[in-house]
C-alpha cells in the first residue's frame, strides 16, 4: 500500500512543472478614455536577428498547426496565450461596432493587407484553438514600414475626448486602428449609477447636472438633476443658476430668467461673481459686465467686486475702462493683492 501511495505521490510531483521566466515576457497596456477602459494583454517576443514576416514566426494568410485544433489559423499577434482585448463599453473599432467584453486578438498577415481580428475566444493558448465562426469582427488595415522595432509592443497614442488609436509594431511594421466611444452616452450612465449611491446623498445631482450645462448634452434629465438638487439645498444660488442655464438652452429663455432674477436678487457677492465668471468665460461679455457691474453697485467698498468688473473688460477689449476700474480696486486691495494688480495696469498700459 505505502509502495502505491509513494507511486501516486511521485507522479503528482512530476507534473508540477517549474515555472521559469518567459522568453517573450508578458506585458499590458491600457487606456482610459473618458469612464471607458481599453486593456489589451499580450507577451513581447523579439526580432533576435530573425526573419519575421512570412515565416513561422508570424506567418502569411491562414495556417493550419499540427497541434490543437489543427484548422486554418491567423498569427496570434504576440506569443504565448492569446493576445487579448477589452474594453468597458461597446465601441466602434476602424468604424465598425464591437460590443463591450474581452476577446482574442489575431491579425492575418499578408504583405499588402492585414486582417485583424476579434474573436471570442479569449482563453485558449496562441492561436491552436482558433475557431472562425467565433469571430466577432474583421476588418482590413494597411500595414507601414518603420524602424526596427526589436521587441514586439503596443502602445496608445493619438489621444482624443472620445477616442484613442492602438499601435502593434514589430521588427520593420506597424498597424494600427483606432477605437471610440460614445462618450457622452458612457458618461451619462456612469453618472446615473453613482447617483443611486452615496453621491446621490450630496452635491452629486448638481455636479452631474452642471456637466450637461457646460457640455450642452443631455439637459432635459439635468434639470431633473438640477430641481433633486434643489430639494436638498434650496434656493442655493448655484444650483438655481445651473437650473437656468439649461433652461436657456433648450429654449425656455423666459422661465430661465425668471429663475435668475430671484437667485440675483438674493445671491451674496462671490455667488454673483461666480456666475458672472462662467458667463465671461462663454464670451457672453455684456451679460457678464452687467453682472460684475450690479456688485460693484451692491458692494461699493469691495476691492475684488471692481477687480472682477476690470478683468470682464479687459476681456472684452476695452483697456481703457479696465485700467480705470484697476485703479479703483488698487486703491481698496489689501497688501498682498496690491503687487498683481499693478502688473495688471501695466501690461495693459504697455
Amino acid at each position: 500500500m505505502r509502495f502505491f501511495i509513494s507511486l501516486i505521490l511521485l507522479a503528482c510531483i512530476s507534473a508540477q512543472n517549474l515555472q521559469q521566466p518567459r522568453v517573450s515576457p508578458a506585458a499590458e497596456v491600457r487606456q482610459t478614455i473618458g469612464f471607458s477602459e481599453i486593456v489589451v494583454n499580450y507577451s513581447r517576443p523579439q526580432v533576435n536577428g530573425r526573419q519575421i514576416y512570412g515565416t513561422s514566426l508570424a506567418h502569411n494568410g491562414m495556417v493550419a498547426s499540427p497541434y490543437g485544433l489543427g484548422t486554418p489559423a491567423p498569427w496570434r499577434a504576440g506569443a504565448n496565450e492569446n493576445t487579448t482585448f477589452e474594453i468597458t463599453d461597446d465601441a466602434m473599432i476602424n468604424g465598425k461596432k464591437l460590443p463591450a467584453g474581452k476577446y482574442g486578438l489575431f491579425m492575418e498577415v499578408n504583405p499588402d493587407k492585414w486582417t485583424i481580428i476579434f474573436n471570442k475566444d479569449n482563453k485558449s493558448w496562441g492561436n491552436f484553438f482558433y475557431i472562425k465562426d467565433q469571430d466577432a469582427l474583421r476588418f482590413d488595415v494597411t500595414p507601414k514600414t518603420i524602424a526596427n522595432r526589436e521587441a514586439l509592443i503596443y502602445y496608445f497614442d493619438d489621444i482624443e475626448q472620445n477616442s484613442a488609436t492602438l499601435y502593434m509594431e514589430w521588427e520593420k511594421k506597424q498597424v494600427s486602428f483606432k477605437i471610440e466611444f460614445d462618450y457622452y452616452s458612457v458618461v451619462m450612465e456612469n453618472f446615473r449609477q453613482q447617483l443611486s449611491n452615496i453621491p446621490g446623498f450630496g452635491n452629486g445631482w448638481i455636479q452631474a447636472a452642471t456637466f450637461c450645462m457646460n457640455n450642452k448634452v443631455n439637459q432635459e434629465e439635468a434639470i431633473r438633476w438640477a430641481d433633486q438638487s434643489l430639494k436638498i439645498y434650496p434656493n442655493r444660488f448655484n444650483d438655481l443658476s445651473v437650473k437656468a442655464g439649461l433652461l436657456e438652452q433648450i429654449g425656455k429663455k423666459s422661465e430661465a430668467e425668471t429663475i435668475m432674477r430671484n437667485a440675483l436678487a438674493n445671491g451674496s457677492e462671490a455667488d454673483i461673481n461666480t456666475y458672472a465668471y462662467n458667463l465671461l468665460a462663454q464670451k457672453r461679455f455684456k451679460e457678464a459686465i452687467d453682472k460684475f457691474k450690479s456688485n460693484t453697485e451692491k458692494y461699493p467698498d469691495s476691492w475684488n467686486a471692481f477687480d472682477s468688473l476690470a478683468d470682464a473688460y479687459g476681456q472684452s477689449g476695452d483697456k481703457k475702462e479696465s485700467i480705470r476700474l484697476y485703479k479703483k480696486a488698487l486703491e481698496m486691495a489689501p497688501a498682498a493683492q496690491k503687487g498683481r494688480i499693478q502688473k495688471l495696469i501695466s501690461d495693459l498700459q504697455n
